[in-house]
């Protein structure tokens, strides 16, 4: 589970279990800002941090943005490039999907 407090100069805690009842972890902190959290598990094993926060680019994505990173489920750290989504769609090699940050509705 990814928890994420406030929107700017935010702190992300990562939180993990082997059940979901528990018991949980002590929380990681993650190097990754804005807000709606969330992890995708990929066909491949990788798994994909996401979240929202304030565009890079406003005038290009508009005033947010969807990115994600990497998460190494051995270190428990966000690894490799962040690729920003503006349209909240997301492209790496090989695929594309549309995701959505846990706090907000997608259609389509």
């Amino acid at each position: 589970m990814a928890l994420a407090r406030g929107r700017q100069g935010s702190t992300t805690y990562l939180f993990t279990a082997s059940d979901p009842a528990g018991p949980w972890s002590e929380p990681i902190v993650l190097e990754a800002d804005g807000i709606d959290p969330s992890l995708f598990f990929d066909d491949d094993g990788r798994c994909w941090f996401t979240a929202c926060r304030d565009a890079a680019e406003p005038a290009v994505t508009g005033p947010g943005e969807l990115y994600l990173r990497e998460l190494d489920l051995d270190t428990l750290a966000l690894t490799g490039p962040t690729m920003r989504c503006g349209t909240a769609r997301c492209a790496a090699p090989g695929w594309r999907r549309r995701i959505c940050t846990s706090g907000t509705a997608c259609t389509g």
